[in-house]
């Protein structure tokens, strides 16, 4: 039985815990077609649960104990998807920190920092794709590529003009992006 329980829990960091945890796996998780936003519910639980189950005399730092936590919970989902696929592939989160990577204990005290919202508009903007037809999916990786007007015209053997036109067109069919990312 535990004999020091934590009360304290920061949210704000918890938050960015969850946000690595889900960025350093995302490409197995899409790949696997696992539910970012359900897996982010889960995580806030298994962080919670944690939390509770944190023992400074066993683990000194707290944030470590939830990180763990969180980072199990995704390999037993990958786990979990890839038997449910009949394929088993190799999981790995890459935990290690690499040299010109920041440390997770940099990330979590950088306030800058909010790696939840990178996976946020990751997810709309998956979202976005997957809700266009494939004429205008075409434009919107121009769009996230940087392409201006008339480098996509050319591309696409057309005229500036119409280029404008079908983008005016898609930005607002892609309106409630702004709602999603909260502009």
């Amino acid at each position: 039985m535990n004999t020091t329980v934590s009360a304290e829990f920061d949210v704000a960091r918890v938050n960015k815990i969850i946000g690595i945890v889900i960025h350093k796996s995302y490409r197995t998780l899409k790949s696997l077609n696992v539910d970012i936003e359900d897996l982010a519910g889960d995580l806030w639980l298994k962080a919670w649960r944690a939390n509770m189950a944190w023992d400074s005399k066993k683990s000194a730092n707290q944030y470590t104990f939830i990180q763990t936590a969180c980072e199990r919970e995704v390999v037993s989902k990958i786990r979990e998807a890839a038997r449910s696929e009949k394929h088993m592939p190799k999981v790995s989160l890459n935990v290690g920190i690499e040299e010109n990577e920041d440390s997770l204990e940099n990330l979590l005290n950088d306030p800058a920092a909010d790696v939840l919202s990178v996976v946020n508009v990751t997810i709309t903007v998956e979202k976005a794709r997957r809700s266009l037809k494939a004429t205008d999916r075409v434009l919107f990786e121009f769009l996230l590529d940087g392409m201006t007007q008339d480098e996509m015209a050319r591309k696409l053997g057309c005229t500036q003009p119409s280029i404008s036109m079908r983008l005016a067109a898609l930005r607002n069919q892609l309106q409630w992006m702004k709602a999603d990312l909260g502009h």
